[in-house]
């Protein structure tokens, strides 16, 4: 039985994501991504949840070991955690997403959850 409900997605040309968070909301989240044919790397620090979201969508996904290798090459990152020290952790820690290599490649960036956190924690790397 699938964690999604079934959706017809409008043909789009595929995207590289980065989804970071596989939590209740995570999950189902990076799924619509992945069936609506764009290239998916999750992230997680359950490995299990991992293991079972690639079990579901498709083992052609690939799962980061960091938050920084989720990102490499990333159109769009999505990062949707739990809590404060856990977006900390996954933005600035030492393998965080905000380690993103400098190019030209204009990735956009999207966290669910205290916008205000977010730009703090922006602030805080002189973003």
């Amino acid at each position: 039985m699938s964690s999604i409900n079934a959706k017809t997605y409008e043909p789009t040309p595929p995207v590289s994501v980065a989804f970071l968070g596989l939590g209740v909301m995570g999950y189902p989240m990076a799924g619509h991504l992945a069936k609506a044919g764009h290239h998916v790397t999750v992230y997680t620090r359950t490995a299990a949840k991992s293991e079972s979201w690639l079990a579901e969508f498709g083992s052609s996904y690939a799962h980061a070991l960091t938050p920084k290798q989720a990102v490499q090459s990333a159109d769009i990152v999505f990062c949707c955690v739990g809590n404060d020290d856990d977006l900390r952790s996954v933005t600035l820690g030492t393998d965080g997403a905000d380690h993103l290599p400098t190019d030209d490649r204009g990735v956009a960036y999207f966290a669910f959850g205290d916008n205000g956190k977010v730009a703090r924690i922006g602030a805080e790397r002189g973003a």
